[in-house]
């Protein structure tokens, strides 16, 4: 886990393609605390709603519909971190996720 400035990167690897290392930004403390409360604004736990991906040795970038299509059965980043955060591991912050 990461933590930058405040920020927690949380890693996902979906069961269709664990090859691929995507992750989200997290503000600290607040995926566990939305996994007992869903009544709190996803805004307020994500730091961005945005899913990034690693490829190779290359700088992490914004996945396209059909990788994310590909890799969690869904291009709707909204689903994508809601599940996230639902499977997420606190002490590795990682989601494993089959759909």
């Amino acid at each position: 886990m990461a933590n930058i400035k405040g920020v927690q990167k949380v890693k996902l690897k979906p069961a269709e393609a664990p090859e691929l290392e995507f992750f989200l930004m997290t503000n600290p403390g607040m995926a566990s605390k939305w996994r007992h409360d869903r009544t709190i604004p996803l805004i307020d736990v994500v730091e961005n709603f945005d899913i990034y991906l690693y490829v190779g040795t290359k700088q992490p970038h914004r996945p396209s519909k059909s990788e994310l299509e590909k890799a969690f059965g869904t291009s709707e980043v909204d689903t994508i971190i809601k599940l996230s955060l639902i499977h997420i591991s606190e002490p590795t912050r990682q989601a494993e996720i089959s759909y």
